[in-house]
């Protein structure tokens, strides 16, 4: 009878699935106390989260629910919804694909088109409904949650960072979702397509993340004590392989490795909320990693590139005198970083400390004088 409920829930026949829940509730008397959930784990918001449907939404909320709970694969509905907001091109669409491309070879002129025009349908998009995360977010749901990783779960790794040596094995918040799906699946294709209306959308759904009370800003501690450091001499920075302690935008600014790749992080350089003093464990801000990979890839990120990151930087009301002089573990600050080839953006930065400092003397001596006029006054 579950089979019979996914396959209501999956085709959307949500009036149909009304009907037979009175039914099957008298059946099975304990789902009107408990949780329904299937065999994978998957609760009704669960499904919410996987079909997208408001009409579900609303069928759902007031059942029994368990909002934040993770099914099987560690995944809570917010997680699910996050993943189905990308389309994504399954493996009998691919094969759909394979066949027509050795078709085209033999009858060029129709198939070749009619390849193309499927293709076109099959792309990478992101696509999610607005007023179901909302409503998500209304019933519960913890916009904060981490995923949980089964397999690595004994390891103590329950974060984007845990999991592997790169950002594709990811496990993590909702905005971790986001920039990995979005970096992994859609950026540099879309670039090569000069399609820079993907950007804007990715950008958007960040904001929106963001205004719903997603952090940019949490530190994930892991609970194992030990964790292998691995030291880069070249640009002072502890590069680790799942080592605890970074927010998403430290960790995924470690994969800043040409000018396509900065696109994934600018939602978080640019955020109002960012925090640009936030430390990991070893002191590195979000600007230690950023300003490291800049220098150390300059052959890789393009001058105009650059401009854009520094222009970004220094725009944000959130970038403080003091973000820049944050010295890490190995007293080194984030504009030490720049160096050989990206030497002339440290000096831009050290004009602004010193435009910065002379903006506040002023502030400060005008400060006294308007104390000094009321004291006289009294």
């Amino acid at each position: 009878m579950k089979k019979i409920i996914t396959s209501l829930i999956m085709k959307n026949r949500i009036k149909t699935l009304e009907m037979f829940w009175n039914i099957y509730i008298i059946i099975n008397k304990r789902y009107k106390k408990e949780v329904w959930d299937d065999e994978n784990g998957n609760t009704l918001m669960h499904y919410v989260g996987i079909t997208h449907s408001k009409d579900l939404l609303d069928f759902a909320k007031d059942k029994p629910k368990n909002i934040n709970k993770l099914n099987k694969k560690g995944k809570s509905p917010i997680h699910c919804f996050m993943e189905r907001s990308f389309e994504v091109i399954t493996r009998e669409k691919q094969y759909k694909i394979l066949i027509l491309k050795l078709l085209a070879k033999v009858f060029k002129n129709y198939h070749e088109k009619y390849l193309k025009e499927i293709q076109k349908k099959e792309i990478y998009s992101i696509s999610y409904n607005k007023d179901v995360l909302k409503g998500l977010i209304e019933n519960g749901c913890d916009i904060n949650q981490l995923a949980e990783n089964k397999e690595k779960k004994e390891l103590g790794w329950n974060t984007v960072e845990y999991g592997s040596f790169s950002k594709k094995d990811h496990m993590g918040s909702a905005i971790e979702i986001l920039t990995y799906y979005f970096w992994e699946y859609l950026l540099e294709d879309e670039l090569k397509k000069e399609n820079f209306t993907i950007i804007k959308e990715y950008e958007e759904y960040f904001e929106t993340l963001t205004n719903l009370g997603a952090n940019i800003n949490t530190i994930y501690l892991s609970k194992e004590e030990n964790v292998p450091i691995i030291k880069d001499e070249l640009n002072d920075i502890d590069e680790d392989i799942g080592i605890p302690g970074k927010s998403a935008g430290i960790f995924f600014s470690r994969f800043i490795a040409q000018s396509s790749d900065y696109f994934a992080l600018r939602p978080y350089i640019i955020n109002k909320t960012i925090n640009f003093t936030e430390t990991d464990l070893l002191g590195n801000t979000i600007l230690h990693m950023l300003f490291s990979r800049i220098s150390a890839r300059k052959h890789y990120i393009s001058d105009s590139c650059c401009d854009i990151i520094i222009r970004d930087i220094l725009e944000n009301k959130q970038l403080t005198i003091d973000a820049l002089k944050i010295k890490n573990k190995y007293k080194v600050t984030p504009i030490d970083l720049l160096r050989d080839e990206a030497s002339g953006y440290k000096k831009i930065f050290e004009n602004y400390i010193l435009h910065e400092e002379f903006k506040r003397d002023i502030e400060i001596k005008e400060d006294k004088k308007t104390e000094k006029k009321k004291i006289n006054k009294i």
